[in-house]
């Protein structure tokens, strides 16, 4: 459902715009963050998940989108900034 909703995104965005996306962020290692926890919760329901980095851009390159930056928030959420590929 993700990609098809970047996909849509990208058809209804001009060259010069942005998508932000307002997700957690999985760093990567073993240290407790709460996006690793609530990955864990999302597991149990179908089709829930959070992404690492890679991931992210793996899923916007899929939808032609640029993972351009990941932009940290005081929540734990960040923001995931993608330019048109």
């Amino acid at each position: 459902m993700c990609l098809k909703i970047l996909k849509a995104c990208r058809k209804s965005v001009n060259s010069g715009g942005k998508l932000l996306v307002v997700d957690n962020v999985i760093h990567p290692g073993n240290d407790f963050s709460p996006g690793k926890f609530l990955d864990l919760q999302m597991l149990i329901f179908p089709g829930g998940r959070d992404r690492s980095e890679k991931q992210f851009r793996q899923l916007f390159a899929a939808a032609s989108w640029q993972l351009s930056r990941i932009i940290p928030t005081a929540a734990p959420e960040s923001l995931v900034e993608g330019v048109p590929a």
